[in-house]
């Protein structure tokens, strides 16, 4: 950030006013103004997933194979990305006097997000214990339950309910992505990650999956737990969750693991290493007197 951009008389220039919250501040009031708004108006969930719906057919976009592709595109992502941050933690941990693949700090954000966020917050517990049916099984499109609005609990739904949506949240956690490539990809991915998002959700809505409100709401808490992680490993680290500390952690944990194992080499790399900081020793020196 430049230092015009950070100045004093930057920020009080008269008439220049700015958004007086950061990100995390910021989502928990989206958070909160996104549940209120369809606790107020909760009609329109079932206007907009009314607009995907077809009284012969129900929700006609499950029957185009384009649209499942779409699906399965969203989870092979996802997949991706966590494959590579395990396989780069597995490679740094066997060769470990080598640089990690993938930044220690950037594999931890997007870890820990992915987990807490679409795996813990959302599949395990609002999925599991809010019990909202979904669109194709209530009244109104054909099924035979009530419409249960956004944060009511019921027992109409025992596990993987409509309320919020997993895949949504994984969808829109591609966005962290942005947070972790150089400046001047950053804009681009934030973009491209965000258009991803729409798509994959809204391909949701479309198949009758989620109503509009379980995407948006799944979108600001998925965010929020972003914001957080971001905020405590990059802006304001937590002690001990530096890059070089981070790195040097990994490193002694590869050779505490080549040690138990009895690898063959870890201690001659070791022993390299040393050798390489340990300077030669000086012959010893001869008296004038011998």
């Amino acid at each position: 950030m430049s230092a015009e951009k950070d100045s004093p008389a930057d920020l009080s220039t008269p008439g220049k006013w700015r958004w007086p919250f950061g990100p995390v501040r910021t989502l928990l009031i989206v958070s909160a103004t996104l549940s209120a708004f369809f606790l107020l108006f909760s009609s329109l969930d079932i206007w907009f997933s009314r607009l995907f719906y077809n009284a012969e057919f129900g929700f006609p976009a499950t029957l185009v194979r384009v649209f499942n592709w779409m699906r399965g595109l969203a989870d092979a992502l996802v997949w991706a990305i966590g494959i590579a941050l395990i396989a780069s933690v597995a490679v740094k941990l066997t060769w470990p006097l080598r640089s990690s693949l993938i930044s220690p700090r950037t594999s931890l954000f997007l870890g820990s997000t992915l987990l807490i966020g679409p795996g813990l917050l959302v599949n395990g517990i609002l999925k599991t214990a809010w019990g909202r049916p979904r669109p194709t099984e209530i009244v109104e499109f054909g099924g035979d339950l009530p419409f249960v609005e956004v944060w009511r609990i019921t027992d109409y739904c025992s596990s993987n309910c409509s309320f919020v949506s997993g895949e949504a949240s994984t969808a829109v956690w591609l966005m962290a992505l942005a947070l972790v490539v150089p400046l001047a990809w950053r804009n681009r991915v934030a973009v491209g990650a965000l258009i991803l998002a729409v798509i994959f959700s809204l391909n949701r809505v479309a198949f009758g999956g989620h109503f509009v409100s379980d995407v948006l709401i799944s979108w600001s808490l998925t965010l929020l737990i972003v914001a957080i992680a971001h905020h405590y490993l990059f802006l304001q680290p937590f002690p001990g969750f530096a890059e070089e500390e981070l790195e040097a952690k990994l490193t002694r944990a590869g050779l505490a693991i080549r040690r138990i194992g009895g690898r063959p080499g870890a201690g001659a790399e070791e022993g390299t290493s040393a050798e390489r900081e340990t300077p030669e020793s000086e012959p010893p020196s001869v008296s004038a007197d011998e």
